[in-house]
């Protein structure tokens, strides 16, 4: 990497640094635990994560389709322990079968949609 890079991609970071406050949930987060380098190494990769991320929801429709049963079932029943509640829905022996019944219906209304 050119140096004169590098120096101005510190100068960038630098202004995305907390500089107050630890972010939420963070008690005991060291503003200087990172030196210049290893805080450009971790944003380019959160955002080299988060671009394969975003790739593998676009290419995997069934992703949407479990959140959106997932968030359903959490509003019609409102439970009061959620992470209790989501476990058990992710283990549900039934859940892929209802996953791909649900894609199968929504590729259908695509295909209805496309032919009108």
């Amino acid at each position: 990497m050119d140096p004169t890079q590098n120096e101005m991609s510190v100068k960038d970071m630098a202004a995305r640094r907390p500089n107050q406050f630890p972010p939420s949930g963070m008690e005991d987060f060291d503003l200087g635990a990172l030196s210049d380098k290893q805080q450009i190494d971790l944003t380019n990769f959160k955002i080299k994560q988060r671009l394969e991320d975003e790739d593998y929801l676009r290419t995997h429709p069934e992703m949407e389709i479990l959140v959106k049963c997932f968030m359903r079932e959490l509003l019609l029943k409102r439970p009061e322990n959620v992470r209790e509640f989501g476990a058990e829905f992710f283990r549900h022996t039934d859940l892929p079968k209802v996953i791909a019944e649900e894609a199968m219906r929504k590729k259908e209304k695509a295909v209805i949609g496309d032919s009108v």
